[in-house]
């Protein structure tokens, strides 16, 4: 019901603003402090309360909640009248007056909350003149709970409505054909927290103007939970219904769609259309509207009328037939017709888009013998003068491809370089980055790459925090005592650039601008608390930040007790004040603290769930157990999380206290009596009884069960022929086709919940659909395999891929032969990731007839007699490049991060090692035993259950995020992602899962839409912010 909740939330509070919106223009009201200008001399500020708290119009959602019966007291206070004694107050709440007083400059009165969202008012005058009305704003307790209604035509179930559950407006597509005088009947779906047994409904039908005061007669169920009614028109019908349990109030809108009188085909050059159609550029197209109607104006003639328009501009109308000729553009084609046949309006789209004939346009740089995509070529440190290979990877089904290459400056690559083809070679010409550019044309697409060549890093420098060499971090701050001035420096620096002009520019934080600061020193006095400052330095060629971070000498020293049992520290150093309890147990949590600062005062603020704790300000808090509302498989996401925040007055703490849903609930799953939840043989037009048999240790059991069925988009509630959902412990069902179907039962006792899921699949007859779940690779000697699952039956089958064999390179000369010798070539095998080297023997050198004068290959003379032969190095022998051991764990020392080498020196971040850390920033270069090595994966569960991280930074190079990576991180609120090479399959399952729903992420504007869509499906919340 929490998810309903928050979805109603929006809009319970855009309805609250909106009528807050008509009644500032008129009073002037919703403000905590009302200015009115009462006469000459008099300024009159009014100030009201709610239950002794003042109320402002900043306030969040739940914040001025109640349910009915709740007494509440109201109060306002009114400043800047010296005379007092005649100022009237008047309180009126639910359509009457509650209490009316005179004199004073304050007021109050106490009311019982009624059902609905009524707001309370005081009017208030002096003498006979008003001066102004002070409004409450007061939230009712979310009780209701909505689901989709279910609609039945001549008793025929209808399909489900589009619309979610939890919404206030449901409607129907155009898959219902409905005719003129069909009986229907509308069945709501409606649960209360509240009064489950005395909900009570009114319905009523739109009239013509538009107004529902045309009420249902109660024969035909218009006090109840359905409703019957006849189709009357041809157009759409709308009903409105008053739903209340008691204490809530929700109007709820059903529509039934319009008779259908219209039907149309759309063509394309005469062949029907199909969604996704493709073209080529140039071509001219037909499109066409085939269109027959029913229905017969005043004079009982059909008269359909078309209008067409290009794109979604209504206003640009290109044609008024039911043909348009159109030619296809750089962008495609999209155009629409609007066909009317005066009762009916259907909105026929075409969309050609232009057929993807040019594929992987992308630039790649060849640098020291290796090859680099575009992402990563900036991440390289090229020094000017570098000799490189620019080539792009452009290939296209219509044949022919035309490349332009561009240089930094915009100008064309000239020919003899290759600018007009794949490949051009250049030379680094300055010590910065420089970007070129490719242009790739088919005649059907264009495209547009480019490259940036990273920088040579000319700049070095070091900080200083007071004089002494700057280690701090997020992990270990510099502490200091509060009011304590520092000052930071940069120092050592040195630049081989050039044209250097050192400049430095210092930020509060990581991005508030220090106006003025620009020097190598800045001095700050210490305020309370965590503080970041960074200083940005350039020698006019590469730019580097660096960090300074400072926090607060900690006085407080804490321990944490749960009822009565003081907390231990888990396995990673965090006191764990966990206990497991059942719905209805009370739990007291304790904070014992104290402070070495001597004019210290302790304070203490209770949360639960990163929301504040009304009036909880003491150093202990008891909470009543709350029931599971969602099942999940993964421990935790019932868990009940407290937490008390205390302060001294110079630094504060937070005490975590965990409260875990007891396992009260089992499941045994039986299939016409068979103890199993999975059947392979179950045969189309089968009988099957599904049993959850189900058994509880809750002191309060009552087991009740739902049940659903998985269609294409999600699960779907199973209803009987009444509409009403299945909750019985057994569901009949009959197998439709051979396909695979699953099915679902919910089951609760009133403080767990668990599920279990009924497979019925038909393997044997099954016409599979074989999909790839996952690829071994092949390597030089062992075989891979592919392993398919099928998408009707998920039967799973393996596929041999052959190992590939050795790929040997050309070889080195490892050792020269001689005349009395052999020589060796090595040979290695090119593969990426194989190591394997082999040798071949070199013959020996053929001994002189008579001995040599001169030494081999230099002209020179020897004196006669020496008849040795030299041997000569192989000055084309290369080095070999440095390679660190796969699966080496490297942990920073200054950042407390921990990594391990991959293949061709990458590293993964595997986890931070410091369990204060509160910001991650993950590099994008680390460099070991002096080589340096791309950090390109962040590994599973690297940060999961981190309750102090709060902030983390993912660099471009990372291109893998492992599953539940940040699962559990319930406090992380700020996530930037550089990179733009996460997908679907890089990024692990419920990476991001349990993140903090107020959490911001930062992602690239390029990757925007499709990261938005691809976080969705890794766990990010749908009330978590992500922005360009």
């Amino acid at each position: 019901m929490e998810n309903t909740r928050q979805r109603k939330h929006l809009y319970k509070q855009a309805g609250i603003w909106l009528v807050a919106l008509f009644v500032v223009l008129t009073a002037a009201f919703m403000r905590g402090k009302v200015n009115v200008k009462a006469a000459e001399t008099d300024d009159i500020t009014i100030t009201r309360y709610v239950d002794g708290r003042e109320q402002t119009d900043s306030w969040t959602g739940g914040e001025w909640e109640y349910t009915v019966g709740d007494s509440i007291n109201l109060s306002v206070k009114v400043e800047g009248i010296s005379d007092t004694t005649n100022l009237k107050y008047k309180w009126r709440y639910a359509g009457k007056v509650v209490s009316e007083s005179t004199g004073g400059t304050e007021s109050s009165v106490t009311i019982t909350k009624e059902c609905g969202e009524d707001s309370p008012d005081c009017v208030i005058s002096n003498g006979d003149e008003e001066i102004d009305t002070v409004w409450f704003t007061l939230e009712t307790t979310e009780t209701l709970e909505v689901f989709r209604p279910t609609l039945f035509i001549d008793g025929e179930k209808a399909p489900e409505t589009t619309e979610d559950d939890g919404n206030s407006e449901y409607s129907w597509d155009d898959s219902i054909n409905l005719q003129l005088g069909q009986e229907l009947k509308i069945k709501l779906n409606v649960e209360s927290s509240y009064d489950a047994k005395n909900i009570s409904y009114e319905w009523y039908q739109q009239d013509e103007d538009g107004w529902y005061n045309d009420k249902i007669s109660d024969e035909n169920g218009g006090n109840t939970d359905a409703v019957t009614v006849k189709k009357q028109k041809y157009g759409k019908e709308r009903y409105r219904c008053e739903v209340t349990d008691g204490n809530q109030k929700e109007d709820l809108y059903i529509t039934i769609p319009e008779v259908k009188t219209l039907s149309v085909i759309k063509k394309v050059n005469g062949e029907v259309y199909k969604s996704g159609m493709e073209g080529i550029r140039g071509k001219k197209y037909t499109l066409k509207v085939d269109a027959e109607s029913v229905y017969k104006d005043e004079n009982g003639k059909t008269n359909i009328t078309y209008k067409w328009y290009k794109g979604y501009d209504e206003e640009n109308i290109q044609g008024k037939t039911d043909t348009l000729e159109i030619e296809l553009d750089s962008e495609g084609a999209s155009y629409a017709c609007e066909v009317s046949d005066g009762n009916s309006v259907k909105e026929c789209y075409f969309s050609i888009d232009l057929k993807n004939t040019l594929s992987w346009s992308i630039c790649t740089v060849v640098f020291n013998g290796q090859e680099y995509f575009s992402g990563s070529a900036q991440l390289l440190e090229i020094p000017r003068g570098t000799e490189l290979k620019l080539r792009n990877l452009a290939t296209s089904t219509l044949g022919k491809v035309d490349f332009q290459w561009y240089d930094s400056h915009k100008n064309p690559v000239p020919d003899e370089q290759g600018g007009k083809t794949s490949t051009i070679t250049i030379k680094k010409s300055t010590q910065g980055e420089e970007t070129y550019y490719c242009k790739v044309t088919d005649g059907n697409i264009e495209k547009e790459s480019e490259i940036t060549l990273g920088a040579e890093d000319t700049l070095d420098f070091s900080t200083k925090i007071n004089g002494k060499y700057n280690n701090s971090s997020d992990e270990e701050p510099f502490t200091m005592k509060k009011g304590e001035k520092a000052t930071l420096s940069v120092v050592d620096v040195k630049t081989t650039y050039d044209n250097a002009k050192i400049t430095y520019q210092w930020y509060e934080g990581s991005e508030d601008l220090l106006e003025g600061e620009n020097g190598p020193n800045l001095t700050v006095t210490k305020k309370a608390g965590y503080e970041e400052y960074t200083c940005k330095v350039s020698d006019g060629n590469v730019t580097h930040q660096t960090y300074f971070v400072l926090d607060i000498e900690s006085g407080l020293e804490w321990t944490s007790y749960i009822n009565g049992k003081q907390a231990e520290r888990d396995e990673d150093g965090i006191l764990d004040a966990s206990i497991e309890a059942e719905t209805g147990d009370k739990v007291l949590m304790e904070v014992k603290a104290e402070s070495s600062y001597e004019d210290s005062t302790l304070s203490y603020q209770w949360y639960k769930d990163d929301e504040k704790i009304k009036g909880a300000t003491q150093s202990s808090y008891t909470a009543t157990k709350q029931a599971a509302t969602e099942y999940y498989a993964e421990e935790g996401v019932n868990d009940e999380n407290y937490y008390c925040k205390i302060s001294d007055g110079y630094t504060s703490d937070t005490c975590y206290f965990t409260l875990r849903t007891k396992k009260t609930l089992s499941i045994k799953a039986f299939i016409n009596g068979a103890n199993t939840s999975k059947l392979e043989t179950a045969a189309a037009g089968g009988k099957y009884v599904l049993k959850a048999d189900s058994s509880s240790t809750h002191k309060n059991s009552n087991i009740t069960c739902k049940w659903y069925q998985e269609g294409e988009e999600g699960w779907n509630r199973v209803c009987d022929e009444s509409g009403n959902m299945v909750t019985t412990p057994e569901l009949a069902i009959t197998k439709n086709g051979t396909k695979r179907e699953d099915w679902k039962v919910e089951v609760t006792d009133g403080n767990d919940i668990e599920q279990m899921t009924f497979s019925l699949a038909d393997t044997e007859h099954c016409e599979h659909k074989w999909s790839i779940d996952d690829i071994e690779d092949a390597t030089c000697t062992k075989d891979g395999k592919k392993m398919y699952s099928c998408e009707y039956c998920y039967k799973q089958k393996t596929e041999k891929i052959p190992a590939l064999g050795h790929e040997w390179d050309e070889g080195t000369v490892t050792k020269q032969p001689s005349v009395t010798q052999e020589g060796i070539r090595t040979y290695k095998c090119k593969r990426s990731g194989c190591k394997e080297t082999k040798t071949e023997k070199i013959a020996k050198l053929p001994k002189p007839e008579q001995p040599s004068t001169e030494k081999p290959g230099t002209g020179e003379t020897k004196p006669s007699g020496d008849n040795k032969t030299p041997v000569t190095s192989d000055n084309n022998a290369g080095t070999a490049k440095k390679t660190l051991k796969s699966g080496t764990k490297i942990v920073d020392k200054k950042t407390k991060a921990a990594y391990k080498v991959m293949a061709d020196n990458t590293v993964q971040y595997t986890k931070v090692t410091s369990k204060k850390a509160k910001t991650v920033k993950v590099p994008s270069t680390i460099t070991v035993n002096g080589v340096k090595c791309q950090v390109t994966s962040i590994a599973p569960k690297a940060m999961k259950g981190n309750k102090k991280l709060t902030k983390v930074v993912i660099p471009a190079s990372v291109r893998t995020i492992g599953a539940q990576a940040f699962a559990g991180c319930k406090n992380l609120k700020n996530i930037t992602i550089q990179t733009p090479y996460l997908t679907k399959k890089s990024v692990g399952a419920k990476a991001f899962k349990g993140i903090s729903d107020k959490a911001v992420i930062k992602v690239p504007k390029k990757q925007f839409k499709a990261y938005q869509k691809l976080l969705k499906t890794k766990g990010v919340s749908k009330k978590v912010k992500i922005k360009k």
